[in-house]
């Protein structure tokens, strides 16, 4: 089954190749230091490296900015509503009440009632391929 998820993922992946980089950037100074490269070279492979560098962390910061986030939370909220609308139209409407329990029990994972009176539903998407 596909568990819906943040971007935790991408963004620790991310932050690895940029201390990947960092550790590059260093061994390549390390070179020069030794004199194992020329000065050109060195120039050459930190350019290399801070053109990663740029790349990752504006990604980085893509990911992790709260306006592009609630951006991207509401296009993801459209998206869902449109899904769910159709599916309600086009398959749940004439659907018998017992194959209406039984992808219910499929979907829904965990109903969470709050002390409030909240209801938190936690769902999960059937992998197709399974």
């Amino acid at each position: 089954m596909i568990r819906c998820c943040g971007n935790r993922n991408i963004i620790g992946t991310l932050k690895q190749k940029l201390a990947e980089a960092d550790g590059k950037r260093e061994r390549v100074l390390g070179l020069y230091r030794d004199n194992v490269i020329s000065e050109t070279e060195v120039k050459k492979q930190l350019a290399h490296v801070e053109d990663d560098v740029a790349i990752l962390t504006e990604e980085l910061s893509r990911l992790t900015d709260p306006a592009h986030q609630r951006e991207r939370a509401k296009e993801t909220v459209q998206t869902v509503r449109m899904l769910a609308g159709r599916v309600t139209r086009e398959l749940i409407d004439g659907m018998p009440v017992p194959e209406r329990k039984a992808l219910t029990r499929l979907l829904v994972e965990r109903v969470v009632i709050g002390p409030d009176n909240s209801i938190a539903i936690d769902c999960v998407i059937p992998d197709v391929t399974e």
